[in-house]
């Protein structure tokens, strides 16, 4: 069994981008849907959940940019 990354680590970042955006792609299937059934309520919570995976994933991608900027400087 691997190992997995370190804690903070530009690997562990990735994952973590990775999972989110997938988790977004999920729910935004689930918004699809129930925009196409009427659902509203569900709609809206969908649409919650994958702008919440999206936003985790888009800041963990700063704090990667961040990461790697500061590598270089040092």
């Amino acid at each position: 069994m691997t190992e997995p990354p370190p804690i903070g680590s530009r690997e562990e970042l990735r994952a973590f981008i990775g999972e989110n955006l997938g988790f977004a792609c999920v729910h935004a299937s689930y918004a699809i849907d129930y925009a196409e059934l009427g659902q509203d309520a569900l709609l809206g919570l969908a649409v919650r959940n994958a702008t919440s995976h999206f936003k985790a994933a888009l800041e963990t991608y700063h704090d990667l940019c961040s990461n790697a900027v500061a590598e270089e400087s040092a």
